[in-house]
């Protein structure tokens, strides 16, 4: 008979006679937490520094372009893997 021993011993967390965290689902609590939550949401909000309006443009057209050019670019690779397998298929029809 193999006697089971744990990585760990007196370490709890994976086991289910000990949990790795308590459920506490008072609605009391909750909402605490959820007011706590969204205050410091508030909070980080106020320390971000926004971009200005040209910052914001330039980004904007800078995404655009490099999409565009990044599209250009997969569109002529898939031509030319769609050409090769092509090419591939005509050799043993």
């Amino acid at each position: 008979m193999v006697e089971y021993r744990s990585p760990k011993p007196g370490v709890g967390g994976s086991s289910p006679s000990w949990p790795a965290f308590e459920i506490n689902m008072k609605k009391g609590n909750m909402i605490k937490r959820m007011r706590g939550f969204l205050t410091d949401v508030r909070s980080e909000l106020k320390k971000v520094t926004w971009p200005n309006r040209n910052d914001l443009q330039k980004t904007t057209i800078a995404v655009i372009v490099l999409s565009v050019i990044f599209g250009i670019y997969l569109k002529s690779v898939d031509f030319v893997f769609q050409w090769v397998v092509q090419q591939i298929i005509g050799v043993f029809k």
